[in-house]
């Protein structure tokens, strides 16, 4: 399970169409309806841990409205000289407070915290091999500074991931407006 907020299909389409011009990587790429913003990956988790998870994300909704987050920037984790995720940047400072808030509630109630520094992004491609890698460099060249564009976030989801062989399916668990709507 995860936590993290979905984008609009207009945005999904416009990734779509990014990702379609990194397709000679050798990699797995997100499908467009699975983009997603993490804020909090929480692994396997027991019934008897939903009713915290819930009680957290209840507990922030009063604290944020609404607000913009801005989709730019192309990069590779951990670096461009080894590359094994092709990402979007997420521009965000309520983002970071809402991932950062998270992190310390869910703590209390039993999760590892997060002990490496948040980058805020979109996985596009989770590569397998180095194939083709100095292609993507040239065009990173290219699209480092790309702006995608800006979406709304008004709701934090708990996701639920199930693996199939076609690739993850997610699932909302339970969802919260910001502003407490």
């Amino acid at each position: 399970m995860f936590i993290g907020a979905d984008l609009p299909e207009e945005l999904q389409s416009k990734i779509a169409t990014l990702s379609k011009r990194l397709e000679f990587l050798d990699g797995k790429f997100v499908e467009p309806q699975n983009l997603h913003v993490n804020l909090k990956f929480l692994g396997e988790v027991d019934e008897s841990q939903l009713e915290a998870i819930k009680n957290a994300l209840m507990s922030i909704q009063d604290s944020f409205e609404p607000f913009n987050i801005k989709i730019k920037e192309l990069g590779s984790f951990p670096s461009m000289n080894y590359i094994n995720v092709v990402w979007l940047g997420i521009e965000s400072g309520e983002m970071e407070a809402i991932a950062s808030l998270l992190d310390q509630k869910l703590v209390l109630v039993g999760f590892a915290a997060d002990h490496k520094e948040l980058k805020l992004h979109l996985t596009l491609c989770r590569v397998k091999s180095d194939r083709n890698l100095d292609k993507f460099r040239d065009l990173y060249k290219e699209l480092q500074s790309i702006e995608v564009g800006t979406f709304q976030v008004d709701q934090i989801h708990l996701f639920k991931s199930t693996l199939t062989p076609s690739g993850p399916v997610y699932e909302k668990v339970f969802t919260v407006r910001l502003g407490g709507s």
